[in-house]
């Protein structure tokens, strides 16, 4: 008995009957043969998926194990063929690619009316650009070199007359098909029903659907750079423009969009949070005397902010093809000025600009940008917009040689369009709207609170109009390139010390208002705790560059009157490294800074106390590498006591120990030498030999000191407060921004009646 088919086996043969159907040119056939290809994966979809633990969507064909991918996975790549195939007939018949357009919305809504999982719902919507590439595949093989009459070949590509036509004929269709599976979400996901539904339950349905609006979001401005990238002037046309009316889409299920004080701080993050806790981060950035806003109008605002950053960044990288050469004509420029203008076709079928482009608008959407959160954490807001630079950018990487190392040539992040966000700022600037820019700067760094990172975000702003400045004064050609491609009549001139008084008085308002709130702002009390915490961790472990006194005992204790006041002062500490939180950025591990120093500055001081101690003269007339040497030295060991250290010149005494180590047995006699792994963690030990250890130290040749490591019996520390602390901690500044960090405590030394012995070396 054979075992039975595989779902995937069964999807499988389902599309390659599909196929055939395209090769017999029987497009009614064919529909009957895509309708039950995906019907059956539809089933599977309903079939796998569950509500998890807390009620999320899941699906158990996302599982992914250690030799296989996720089912769901298999599922849509069977989709490959079939548009790879469709695409090759767009000349004869393009119906083939137009039913495929709507393979999508055929597979979002299971029969159930269950909610399908994140993962599924990407990948299912990822289906459109798989598409593209396969129709711009078509594309690139049918192209022409394009001369204009009574002039030479230009690299310009276009189709053939037949061939454009047909292409022509198949793309509004395609964006149709696309529009319409964004239109359906408010039935997808159940808004129609949210008239009768508590604002909670309007939130998790607009929570539920954005994965999949912002992948729909995202892959509408991915088709557009595919379109760009292949030279498609036709398909970037129509991609564009579906991009630019892309909230339209939506429009029709939400109230009037919320007028916010701060709408640009409305971020997708804030679904990640329930209706409660939303509402709460949101109501201060609005006006005063308005209502609260509804689920409707916050998740509105969402939309519109995210469709903004798409835009800026989606033009920006455009225009970083174009200003890096990265191919043939200006497509990328012209597409990029379209898309920042929000240029889209009239009814006669030519373009009309729809939103003025001006230099505020423009510099605070660039901040916003700076503001989205932590760029670094999974599953933030601020990742997602690097991961859509790095998505589109990545179809440009260069060809490479199987099994050669190279350096990657496509943009990881945002950090890469400094160029073209530089000739965008500068092209917005040169058509005014700034006379409002610095009191709104100003405004938005007064109320710190409504940021999203609090001073983190201004600091980051700041950051990026430094980086604004850097590139407009070192790279100038570069971009007057970007300027011509962004200015719709002739190329102004490149005025860049305008836009730089622009950029400093805005920087100047940001700052003023920061140095005012520092100023204001107290020392943070438990910032200083944590230093004095660490300090005194680091004394009561005992220094750290002094390996060789062993087993010295370390205690806290009260009323200590022989102990002696030690004062530490660190100056030029900024007051901003002080505060709650932070008002500058500081290294990681900052209180780490000041307990190491501690740390090492008491070794240097229980050193200088050690060498004032008095030494014992003798002399040896022999050198170290003899066993003479050892025989002289063993009654003095024993005079120490237990643990005897030998300290010697690192250079001359150490150096012939090493070198001899490494001799055969027979060549080093009776000097047993030892290496004890537990103690080589210190880079001064040198080795046991016969039963002294030896630490090199910048002493003089022929010079050795013979002592007990167990010399410095204990530290003591006196406490200094009800606490049982020992540390104290104090910040004095005197203008506000700098001052010195103050550390008290004190310190008693307990030393052995061990003997200590200065050798002098003299090898006859």
């Amino acid at each position: 008995m054979s075992d039975l088919p595989t779902p995937e086996q069964i999807l499988e043969e389902l599309a390659d009957k599909t196929l055939e159907q395209i090769a017999r040119m029987a497009p009614v056939a064919f529909d009957d043969a895509i309708a039950e290809m995906t019907r059956y994966h539809r089933f599977l979809l309903e079939l796998s998926s569950t509500p998890s633990t807390d009620g999320r969507p899941f699906s158990f064909a996302e599982i992914q194990g250690d030799s296989w991918m996720p089912p769901h996975r298999e599922w849509t790549g069977q989709y490959r063929r079939l548009f790879e195939r469709a695409a090759e007939r767009i000349p004869e018949d393009g119906h083939f690619i137009k039913s495929l357009a709507y393979t999508p919305l055929r597979l979002m809504k299971p029969s159930s009316g269950q909610i399908l999982s994140p993962d599924v719902v990407k990948k299912i919507v990822d289906l459109e650009p798989m598409m593209m590439h396969m129709i711009e595949a078509w594309l690139t093989k049918r192209t022409l070199i394009e001369a204009s009459e009574g002039q030479s070949a230009e690299p310009r590509l276009a189709l053939s007359g037949s061939d454009a036509k047909a292409y022509l004929g198949i793309l509004p269709e395609l964006i149709g098909s696309w529009e319409s599976l964004l239109q359906k979400a408010a039935s997808i996901y159940g808004w129609s029903k949210n008239s009768s539904r508590t604002d909670d339950e309007c939130w998790s349905t607009y929570r539920e659907s954005w994965v999949f609006l912002w992948q729909h979001l995202t892959n509408t401005a991915y088709c557009l750079a595919v379109a760009v990238w292949n030279e498609d002037e036709a398909g970037a046309d129509h991609f564009h423009e579906a991009l630019v009316r892309w909230p339209e889409n939506l429009r029709i299920d939400f109230d009037d969009l919320h007028q916010f004080r701060h709408r640009r701080l409305v971020y997708p993050d804030l679904l990640k949070k329930n209706w409660h806790e939303a509402l709460a981060q949101v109501e201060p950035l609005c006006f005063r005397y308005d209502q609260s806003p509804s689920p409707n109008q916050v998740f509105s605002g969402i939309i519109s902010g995210a469709h903004d950053d798409v835009l800026l960044l989606v033009s920006a990288l455009l225009l970083h093809w174009s200003i890096e050469g990265k191919q043939v004509s200006d497509i990328g420029g012209r597409n990029a000025r379209a898309v920042l203008r929000r240029e889209r076709g009239d009814e006669m079928g030519s373009r009309s600009r729809s939103r003025v482009f001006n230099f505020s608008s423009t510099f605070l959407d660039v901040l916003r940008l700076e503001m989205a959160g932590e760029r670094y954490s999974e599953g933030s807001y601020a990742r997602d917009l690097d991961q859509l630079v790095n998505s589109l950018d990545n179809m440009t990487e260069r060809r490479v040689v199987p099994g050669r190392v190279y350096s990657p040539s496509t943009l990881h992040d945002r950090d890469g369009l400094g160029l073209s966000i530089a000739a965008i700022i500068l092209a917005a600037h040169q058509e005014g709207g700034d006379a409002s820019l610095s009191r709104g700067v100003e405004t938005l760094a007064e109320e710190e609170e409504f940021l999203p990172e609090g001073d983190q975000s201004l600091r980051k702003c700041l950051q990026e109009i430094s980086r604004l400045k850097s590139v407009l004064e070192e790279k100038p050609d570069q971009i007057f390139r970007g300027l011509r491609l962004l200015t719709s009549e002739s190329v102004p001139d490149l005025s860049i010390e305008s836009i730089m008084e622009t950029l400093k008085t805005v920087e100047t308002a940001i700052n003023s208002v920061r140095q005012k709130r520092l100023k204001d702002r107290d020392v943070d009390a438990t910032q200083l705790e944590r230093i004095r915490s660490a300090v005194e961790d680091a004394l009561l472990k005992g220094p750290s560059n002094l390996p060789f006194f062993q087993d010295i005992q370390i205690y806290r204790v009260s009323n200590l009157s022989e102990a002696s006041p030690i004062d530490r002062e660190f100056g030029e500490i900024k007051k901003a490294y002080l505060t709650d939180p932070p008002m500058d950025d500081r290294v990681s591990n900052f209180e780490e800074f000041f307990a190491s120093s501690i740390q090492r500055e008491t070794g240097i001081r229980i050193w200088r106390a050690f060498d004032q101690r008095d030494r014992t003269l003798r002399t040896i007339e022999y050198g170290i590498g003899q066993e003479e040497f050892w025989r002289s030295l063993e009654p003095l060991a024993h005079q120490t006591g237990s643990s005897p250290v030998l300290l010697v010149s690192r250079a001359s005494e150490g150096r012939v120990i090493r070198d001899l180590r490494y001799e055969r047995a027979d060549k080093q006699g009776n000097i047993r030498i030892e290496h004890q792994p537990e103690k080589a963690k210190y880079g001064s030990y040198i080795a046991t030999v016969n039963g002294i250890d030896l630490y090199g130290s910048d002493f003089e040749n022929r010079v050795a000191w013979l002592f007990s490591g167990n010399t410095l019996s204990n530290i003591q520390y006196s406490e200094s407060d009800d606490e049982s602390h020992c540390v104290e901690v104090n910040y004095a500044t005197e203008d506000g921004f700098v001052g010195q960090l103050q550390l008290r405590f004190s310190e008693h030394l307990t030393w052995s009646s061990t003997p200590i012995f200065e050798i002098k070396i003299e090898e006859s």
